[in-house]
């Protein structure tokens, strides 16, 4: 007996084949965590599948009230608007369904990898920071998208899904056959969660170089940066400083070409 068919698949048995929609039928690989989350820093090294109907992602997913909210770490899509970046652009931000017909999406973003670094079938590290008031997105160390919207971010715990899919991009309209690749894969390097320290009944003052490089990441109450004497952020070095209350800096302090520092105020996440 031969297979019902729709086009040119196999139907299982069960399936009904609908001439309007051809099926495209497949198992597919996910993980994901029994744990949830609320806040933090989440961060993958991979490689990515890049052709009609890969559709890889590593996001953050959970109800809230009356939501069904995402933090879309990365999603690959050949559906993405730039077609002349198919290699080097992706899309993330932050998805809200309140539950159908209405679908919302706030803080999306397509990024463009520079044609100075590799595209994305070469490992990359995405990374997303979220905390109360702010979603972070960074590529490589860099960022390339952010929300600062306080109702625009999820504040309820999220379960962590790392998954190849693949949509309809999978089957070109115009022949119904799927198009695929020979070692077709999602090479993942490792995951890795982080969650954010909260040290928020703490004052901090820092006065010289020594205090600075003694400093723990962690939200404070306060932080102060009064110079004894004038005192520069080291060359090379990334800092990162969150207080609940208030950052101050005083005169003799520099950040010099080559340094980086970030300075945010935000309530305390326990």
């Amino acid at each position: 007996m031969q297979p019902l068919q729709c086009g040119d698949y196999d139907i299982p048995p069960g399936k009904n084949c609908d001439s309007n929609h051809q099926t495209l039928f497949y198992t597919s690989g996910k993980i994901e965590t029994d744990v949830k989350y609320l806040y933090g820093y989440f961060e993958i090294k991979c490689s990515l599948p890049i052709h009609e109907g890969a559709f890889p992602a590593f996001w953050l997913y959970g109800e809230g009230a009356n939501y069904y909210n995402e933090i879309d770490i990365f999603e690959y899509s050949w559906g993405i608007p730039n077609t002349n970046n198919k290699y080097r652009q992706f899309t993330c931000g932050i998805f809200c369904d309140n539950y159908h017909p209405v679908m919302v999406s706030h803080a999306r973003e397509n990024p463009i990898l520079s044609e100075s670094f590799a595209d994305l079938r070469q490992p990359h590290v995405f990374a997303c920071e979220w905390m109360p008031d702010r979603v972070t997105w960074y590529v490589d160390g860099i960022i390339v998208n952010e929300c600062t919207v306080y109702d625009e971010i999820p504040h309820h715990e999220m379960a962590l899904k790392i998954n190849y899919a693949i949509d309809n991009f999978a089957v070109p309209h115009q022949t119904n056959i799927p198009i695929w690749f020979k070692g077709d894969v999602m090479t993942i390097d490792y995951i890795k969660v982080y969650r954010l320290k909260s040290d928020c009944d703490t004052d901090i003052l820092i006065s010289n170089a020594q205090d600075l490089m003694n400093y723990q990441s962690s939200v404070k109450r306060s932080i102060a940066i009064e110079p004894s004497s004038e005192f520069a952020v080291p060359v090379n070095t990334n800092v990162t400083m969150m207080a609940v209350d208030s950052i101050i800096i005083k005169s003799g302090f520099s950040i010099p070409q080559g340094a980086q520092m970030t300075f945010l105020t935000h309530p305390c996440s326990e």
